[in-house]
């Protein structure tokens, strides 16, 4: 099995080194190709000298471990069903020329902000905006594709539910079409 895979390693690495033969076929074009014309009337093949090809070694990358979860604490399970994005509708344009965008979420069961919970905008990525009201208001948000969801976070800012991503297109006026003639 190693012979073989020996053998087959130099076939791939002649191939791989093989010459590189240029000329011009008989409408002046410069042709670049492994193997040499058969009959050319036009210049004489001539194999070129190219430089080593750069390599370089793999990354040592760590392999991925398998751990068993740790139970679930009763105090640390999220006592929320659902969390849910209804306003921005996924995939529609939202047309906002001063860049105001509502948000707004749908939490089963309601928030319990006496426990310090909190609900945590995300933006592209980003944290935008928190609170305890589901209901939200981004400000100058730029023209284009965005995508928005929501954390709800306990009072060590870690998540104890994420809402789905909401993908949604920002429509504004642009200046470029203002005129004053029209």
């Amino acid at each position: 099995m190693i012979r073989l895979l020996f053998i087959l390693a130099l076939i791939v690495l002649g191939q791989a080194y093989a010459d590189v033969y240029r000329w011009k076929n008989d409408q002046g074009v410069t042709v670049y190709s492994d193997t040499p014309p058969a009959n050319s009337s036009g210049e004489e093949a001539k194999p070129l000298d190219l430089p080593e090809l750069n390599t370089a070694a793999p990354e040592n990358r760590p392999t991925a471990q398998t751990q068993t979860p740790a139970p679930i604490e009763e105090e640390s399970a999220s006592p929320y069903q659902e969390l849910s994005i209804i306003q921005p509708e996924n995939g529609n344009p939202v047309r906002a020329n001063g860049g105001e965008v509502a948000v707004a979420l749908s939490l089963s069961p309601d928030l319990v902000a006496t426990g310090g919970h909190l609900i945590q905008l995300y933006l592209d990525g980003s944290p935008i905006a928190s609170g305890p009201d589901t209901r939200f208001t981004l400000r100058n948000v730029s023209r284009g594709e965005h995508v928005v969801y929501a954390q709800v976070m306990d009072k060590n800012q870690k998540p104890l539910i994420t809402s789905n991503k909401i993908s949604f297109h920002v429509l504004r006026h642009s200046a470029l079409f203002n005129n004053p003639n029209n």
